[in-house]
Order: C-alpha cells, then sequence, then structure tokens
C-alpha cells in the first residue's frame, strides 16, 4: 500500500475502490485539534495565511475570499438560510479584520514547522512544557522569515492589524 504515514495519514479518511485498494479515489481531510465556536475568519485567516505565500495572495487573495463566500452562502441556502441576512460578505469582510489575527499568530507557528526539516522539530512528548516549540533553529529560517514577512505585510495591506 502507498498510503501516506505518521500524523498526515491519522487526519485523513480514505475512500478506496475495491479493485484497487492501494489507490485512493478519495480524500478527506480531518483535522479536529482546535475545533471550536467562533469565526469563520479564524479559519479561513489561518489556513490561507498557512498554505499561501505573499506571491501567490498577491495574486489570488480577494478571489480566493470570494470564492469562500459564495461556498458558504450556497452551503447557506442548501440548509434553508437567507445568506445576505444571516451573514453577508460585508460581516465577512468585519471579521477578517476583527479576527484574523488570531490566524496570523497561529500561522506564524505552523509555517516554522512546516519549513522546519523532520530531525530538526523537537519530540514534543519528550520536550518542557514550558518550552516554546519555536525555540529551535531551522536550516530554513530564511524561507520562515520571508513567509512570516509576507503575511504581515498582508495583514498591513488589508487592515487587519488596524485594531
Amino acid at each position: 500500500m502507498s498510503y501516506p504515514t505518521g500524523l498526515f495519514l491519522l487526519l485523513c479518511v480514505f475512500t478506496v475502490n475495491a479493485s484497487h485498494p492501494d489507490r485512493p479515489t478519495k480524500v478527506c481531510l480531518l483535522d479536529w485539534q482546535l475545533s471550536r465556536y467562533g469565526s469563520p475568519a479564524l479559519d479561513l485567516s489561518y489556513f490561507i495565511f498557512t498554505c499561501t505565500d505573499h506571491a501567490l495572495r498577491e495574486k489570488h487573495y480577494d478571489n480566493m475570499i470570494k470564492f469562500y463566500y459564495h461556498s458558504l452562502c450556497q452551503h447557506l441556502v442548501d440548509l434553508g438560510g437567507d445568506p445576505d441576512e444571516l451573514f453577508p460578505f460585508s460581516a465577512l469582510q468585519a471579521e477578517l479584520k476583527r479576527a484574523s489575527i488570531l490566524g496570523l499568530y497561529m500561522s506564524i507557528m505552523v509555517v516554522h514547522l512546516m519549513i522546519s526539516e523532520v530531525d530538526e522539530i523537537p519530540d514534543l512528548d519528550l520536550a518542557d512544557e514550558n518550552k516554546l516549540i519555536m525555540s529551535y533553529e531551522s536550516v530554513n529560517e530564511n524561507l520562515y522569515n520571508a513567509r512570516v514577512r509576507g503575511m504581515i505585510l498582508d495583514f498591513v495591506k488589508y487592515g487587519y492589524m488596524d485594531f
């Protein structure tokens, strides 16, 4: 079987064809560790700023936000709701300005892990509870610094630091 291993595998549900069980036909990523009742802007900003770089956001950020909102509206309609009444686009924009700072904070931590080599990441089972996860250096620090610099520039550009 050629399925992914490790943490990634624990966060996925696979659908396979009975005749080819080694070839997933669909995958659903599940990540409930930060589940909470809160603004969709938290998850949206966290996802976008963790998974994209400055250059991609420069070209596609507005379209990504509009695409997300359109998908949200479709779900609200499917559930019998009125998006214009329940959560108009202006409300999403206001929430992004109000709540995205938490997305920045989380992205800064996660990107550090993402750009690190596997052998650089501390073993969390052995780590001192008081020691910060980012207290190690990576050979990819220049990449990390560029990613964070891009995040901050974009947060300023979109007014997400005007609080």
